[in-house]
């Protein structure tokens, strides 16, 4: 739902496809999808921003009822497997249920709905992995954070030397708000004092904080508690 009202939000400024693609990388077939769906609704942008989560989600993505058959389960099912293995590997580390859905449009264009093709995915993934499914988080209860996948660089004005800068992020899971930070290196003496600044901008300190397994967390646990202390 988040991003579906960011792109209502940008369709009330009268961006272009072109320009919201350039701006949040969402394809530009999935943005025709949206389109059409908010202009069917008979709705204006405004009236559908006003909407709450469940009868918004209801316009977008409307339940299907029928006693037929129906192939595109046929068809899903088979790839579900498929699905599965490509999430699953490192290789991949870009791909996203986003990219998958996308994909498959391509090859379905009468599949399924976004949301749909991921209740299916997860059922998938529920029935063959070991994984643990959160559906509420605790308003202030976690702090989550890691590295983004790839560093950001900066070049030097001089030498035109390219420096590799690490992006650390952290996120509260509830409100999906987020802070991120670009760092000299991963090391300890700059990731502190960053996990300090990330604290101060989100105005308090939650009951955990919780990485996963970063080197310099499970090694340095004493500085971790000194950034709390700080505040």
């Amino acid at each position: 739902m988040l991003q579906i009202r960011r792109i209502l939000k940008l369709f009330m400024e009268e961006c272009s496809i072109r320009e919201f693609h350039r701006q949040t990388g969402i394809h530009r077939v999935t943005l025709k999808n949206y389109l059409h769906r908010f202009r069917a609704s008979g709705k204006s942008f405004v009236e559908l921003a006003d909407l709450s989560d469940h009868d918004l989600a209801q316009m977008v993505h409307p339940s299907r009822n029928t006693k037929a058959p129906d192939e595109r389960f046929e068809d899903q099912e088979g790839r579900l497997k498929g699905y599965a293995k490509k999430l699953a590997s490192k290789r991949n580390k870009y791909l996203t249920k986003q990219v998958l859905w996308e994909e498959y449009l391509k090859e379905c264009p009468n599949g399924y709905h976004y949301s749909q093709f991921c209740h299916y995915l997860e059922q998938h993934l529920q029935r063959n992995d070991l994984t643990m499914v959160v559906p509420y988080h605790e308003p202030g209860n976690r702090l989550q954070i890691d590295f983004a996948g790839e560093p950001l660089w900066i070049v030097t004005p001089r030498t035109s030397e390219r420096i590799a800068c690490p992006v650390i992020v952290c996120t509260l899971p509830c409100s999906s708000f987020f802070y991120a930070e670009p760092l000299a290196s991963a090391r300890q003496e700059h990731l502190i004092p960053a996990l300090n600044r990330a604290l101060v901008y989100l105005g308090g300190v939650p009951r955990n904080v919780l990485s996963d397994n970063m080197a310099q967390s499970v090694t340095g646990k004493a500085a971790f508690f000194q950034v709390s202390m700080n505040l």
